[in-house]
């Protein structure tokens, strides 16, 4: 009985994974082009600036980021949602309606805050960064606001809409553009001038892809813009600026805090750590937000409304098989990692990224259940928990910063605040949808991977600090390992290999790599 339970679960996953996939395999693809364009410019700017310099940059970026996020609105969220909703009805004046308010919305609020930022440059700047003469840092910064705001919209309703192609090609001319102009202004001494200009400059032309794509390609008609119909719009989004700003403030004002107790340098540290999880977004964020309108069409369609909380279980227990390897790897590797990509200028670093990715896998579980919770319209729910959790961490800032530095800003971000995500957020899936986690093939997954792992050891002591061949060896020992060790631990089954392969068959190259592993993990298969 427990085997055919098993088997509906997978072919409804199956069934509302393949819609998915067809989002998700552009995005993926788009995703992995578009990290090793922003990794070698990533590394290339790091090297060049020292952390030092790069921790202004980090600085800079958390003052943007508290006055985007009270920007955003949740608009970019609701114009995910309601374009698949739109799309699944068929219903093309509501579609038009829905950009054209969402966009002029989103237009107006981020020209105010970006001219508010401007304009208090000078005091914030002094506050803030410590020095009144930086204040052009945050005038230029200013401009990401406005483009950046209206991108993630455009590049949300793309998706909404199915169009993953097109979305796919929005992240690879933004990346594209945000490394060029980074590594040639960094190379021209433009200091931490040189990582934002790039990331403005990449932000514009992501916009101007983006209102190509949807207005043009997609014949999206431009309507004018209405109080009446921008009122549906900000009754599912206000909710969610709330959420957005209480959110911000822990994930912003830590880095400020920090300032205060911690030179530029341990920020530089921070900040390097901080943007390796890039690395682990290429397939929890491309999930993540293929997620909102997925649930969203399943919840609508009655065929499959009552297995939506089954498709989260299996779709977390896929998110554990391909990115726990991923994670284990770095978090063992850390310094050798962190070493060849950064230098061994970042000496804090690697510790930071250690804990930064056991926090990532920590907290998988709770960062799914938003975009359920989110589908269903529990938007409240989810801004109540988010600000609880903003106080809690709000509570130990005080207390963990000024003791622990970086190190306690580490720790509250990517351990704390991913475990109080899972108690709140899966407690609430649990009780809303009656979703069961498969803790037991979960737990397999993560068995497979310490054991793997564990045959890395002996490497580490015979290569020592030679740290490229030490890489490359552990990754050759976790692909060797990792797909058998899956199939005898039963972490992965025969039903489990038809599911996964018929789900990523569509996606380019990766399919095909991934069908290779399948294959492989199928013959130690009972």
């Amino acid at each position: 009985m427990q085997s055919i339970e098993n088997q509906n679960v997978e072919e409804s996953a199956s069934e509302i994974g393949l819609r998915t996939a067809k989002v998700a395999s552009y995005i993926l693809v788009s995703k992995v082009i578009s990290l090793i364009m922003l990794a070698l410019s990533f590394i290339v700017v790091a090297r060049i600036l020292g952390p030092k310099i790069y921790g202004i940059y980090v600085l800079a970026t958390a003052t943007v980021g508290i006055f985007g996020a009270v920007g955003n609105f949740g608009i970019a969220t609701a114009i995910n949602k309601f374009s698949a909703e739109y799309r699944a009805k068929n219903s093309n004046a509501e579609l038009n309606n829905l950009l054209s308010n969402g966009l002029f919305m989103l237009a107006a609020i981020s020209i105010v805050l970006a001219s508010l930022l401007v304009l208090f440059s000078v005091p914030i700047a002094a506050y803030v960064m410590h020095s009144a003469s930086l204040a052009y840092i945050l005038r230029a910064i200013a401009l990401s606001i406005i483009f950046s705001m209206l991108f993630g919209a455009l590049y949300g309703a793309l998706i909404g809409m199915g169009k993953g192609s097109h979305a796919s090609f929005m992240i690879i001319l933004q990346s594209s553009g945000q490394s060029i102009v980074s590594i040639v202004l960094a190379y021209m001494g433009y200091g931490a001038l040189a990582p934002i200009l790039g990331l403005v400059f990449g932000m514009f032309i992501g916009f101007v892809t983006g209102i190509i794509l949807v207005y043009g390609v997609n014949r999206i008609d431009m309507v004018r813009p209405s109080t009446k119909k921008m009122k549906p719009i900000m009754r599912f989004s206000l909710p969610i600026a709330v959420s957005n700003i209480f959110n911000v403030i822990v994930g912003n004002l830590g880095p400020i805090m920090l300032s205060m107790f911690a030179t530029t340098l341990v920020l530089g540290n921070f900040g390097v750590a901080s943007k390796v999880s890039y690395l682990f977004d290429i397939i929890i964020g491309t999930i993540g937000i293929s997620l909102l309108p997925t649930f969203a069409s399943s919840l609508a369609n009655k065929k499959t409304k009552s297995r939506t909380g089954e498709f989260y279980s299996y779709s977390l227990y896929v998110a554990f098989l391909f990115v726990a390897p991923l994670i284990f790897i770095v978090a063992f590797l850390s310094k050798p990692f962190s070493y060849v990509a950064f230098s061994g200028i970042y000496t804090l670093a690697p510790f930071y990224i250690l804990i930064m990715s056991i926090g990532v896998l920590v907290g998988m579980a709770g960062n799914y259940a938003v975009p359920l919770l989110m589908s269903a319209n529990k938007v409240k729910t989810v801004v109540k928990y988010n600000i609880i959790i903003a106080i809690m961490g709000i509570v130990l800032m005080p207390l963990l910063i000024p003791t622990l530095k970086g190190t306690g800003l580490v720790l509250l971000l990517f351990i704390i605040n991913p475990v109080l995500y899972d108690i709140f957020f899966v407690y609430e899936i649990k009780k809303s949808f009656n979703v069961k986690i498969n803790i037991r093939k979960i737990g397999k997954v993560l068995a497979a991977n310490f054991i793997s792992i564990a045959f890395v050891y002996p490497l580490v002591i015979l290569l020592g600090g030679n740290y490229i061949p030490l890489i490359i060896g552990a990754m050759i020992i976790m692909i060797l390992l990792y797909p058998p060790l899956l199939a005898v631990l039963k972490g992965v089954e025969k039903h489990d290999i038809a599911t996964i392969r018929k789900v990523v068959g569509e996606i380019p190259v990766v399919g095909s790599i991934v069908s290779l592993l399948l294959d492989y993990s199928l013959l130690f298969a009972g």
